[in-house]
């Protein structure tokens, strides 16, 4: 089988996968109380973000949170990828992951804790998020179905948690947004 053939068998595998996905979501997801869980947590999260980024550091921490937000979709897509885990109950059946948990829990506990106490060492905020995110937040999405782990333990997620605080914490405090100088902006 040449590696055109090859593509398109795989192509056709993954049509009927998503088919199926899409028809079980129709039937099963869409407007169970799952789903509206979800939109309930996009909905809480939006207002607390709205909430705490009414102030001038709001485009840093807006920053941090949509790179902390990237970031987990990019690593919940390769675990998922790898078979590691699934989520089910998707918000959107295209999309892999669950995004309120990638794009909006994630990013809106990362905000709380970089508006918490800003002085606070770091460190122990990245520890204090990764504990709850590996071994309260997941484990909370488990008990309600959401999330079903295949080949992973929370203690793996731990230290991906607390390195991610560490990456979103780094972006806020980075000094890019500063207003630009009057002689900067002659250049432009």
């Amino acid at each position: 089988m040449d590696i055109q053939s090859k593509f398109e068998h795989n192509f056709r595998l993954f049509k009927h996968a998503y088919d199926d996905k899409f028809q079980l979501w129709l039937d099963h997801i869409v407007f169970s109380w799952r789903w509206w869980l979800g939109i309930t947590i996009i909905l809480l999260c939006l207002g607390v973000w709205l909430f705490l980024t009414k102030n001038r550091s709001s485009a840093r921490l807006i920053f941090a949170g949509l790179v902390s937000g990237i970031l987990a979709t990019g690593l919940d897509l390769i675990g998922i990828f790898f078979g590691l885990w699934d989520y089910r109950y998707d918000l959107f059946p295209p999309i892999n992951t669950y995004l309120p948990w990638d794009m909006l829990v994630i990013p809106t506990l990362i905000l709380i804790l970089l508006r918490w106490k800003p002085q606070m060492n770091p460190f122990l905020k990245a520890l204090i998020f990764g504990a709850v995110g590996a071994f309260i937040g997941l484990p909370l999405f488990r008990w309600i179905g959401l999330y079903v782990l295949i080949h992973w333990s929370y203690f793996y997620s731990f230290p991906i948690l607390f390195i991610l605080y560490l990456i979103a914490d780094f972006m806020s405090r980075r000094h890019t947004f500063a207003p630009l100088q009057e002689n900067e902006q002659t250049k432009t």
